[in-house]
């Protein structure tokens, strides 16, 4: 697992390493969205339902503007999307970084699910179910509710 977390770090962070040209922090709001492909058998967002209560917290401390978690309701391969809405894109690293430390602390268990036979058994790892990973920065324009 904690292998596994170390990845998604570098590659979270290697996708954010800088904002768009000529957007500043503080002027607007951003959407960090990690998108990855799924098996159709599921699981992935079980294991990121497992990082929430983390984020969660981080929201409460102000780190974090919000967290969601998002699937396909119609689109292409990219089926499961995780997001975050931050303020301060230059804090997103350090913040993400926390994020990450403190489910590695915390030792999330994998997830469980009833099989077939009725047996609880834990979900595969995310990378072995989630095989493809992009993330996108997005700079909110136009905020919902016309704010």
């Amino acid at each position: 697992m904690k292998r596994m977390l170390a990845v998604a770090v570098a590659l979270t962070l290697g996708a954010v390493a800088s904002p768009a040209a000529g957007q500043e922090d503080g002027d607007r709001e951003f959407v960090v969205a990690r998108s990855f492909q799924c098996s159709p058998q599921g699981g992935g967002i079980a294991w990121l339902q497992a990082w929430r209560p983390v984020a969660q917290e981080m929201i409460a401390e102000g780190r974090f503007v919000d967290y969601g978690i998002m699937v396909h309701a119609w689109g292409d391969e990219w089926n499961v999307v995780d997001f975050f809405v931050v303020e301060d894109l230059s804090a997103f690293h350090t913040d993400f970084a926390e994020l990450v430390r403190r489910a590695v602390e915390r030792d999330i268990p994998a997830p469980t699910y009833e099989n077939s036979e009725g047996e609880t058994v834990e979900r595969a790892p995310f990378g072995q179910i989630c095989t493809r990973h992009k993330d996108n920065i997005y700079a909110v324009v136009a905020p919902p509710g016309g704010n």
